[in-house]
């Protein structure tokens, strides 16, 4: 498994076990966010809040119940230290 790959895998089990922290781990401190909300989201703190009231992920034992998302392996387009793609 190549390292894009592993990172994604990483993130889809931080969701699935609702794990804002683990999520927010694989972000840089000045990360962007957006796509999942109307707002742009911006730094490594404000993505672990942002997860943190995402239904389905952020602190165990909020939102729904446990959901798994899975991202588009094939469609995950890498330009340096930026990448991005498609939900599966």
């Amino acid at each position: 498994m190549d390292e894009l790959s592993a990172l994604l895998a990483q993130w889809s089990e931080g969701f699935a076990a609702r794990n804002s922290d683990a999520l927010a781990a694989l972000y840089c401190e000045d990360a962007l966010l957006y796509g999942s909300s109307p707002e742009l989201v911006c730094g490594r703190e404000a993505i672990r809040d942002h997860f943190r009231r995402v239904p389905g992920a952020g602190a165990r034992g909020r939102g729904r119940a446990h959901a798994r998302v899975p991202l588009a392996e094939d469609g995950v387009r890498q330009n340096g230290d930026v990448a991005g793609g498609p939900w599966a």
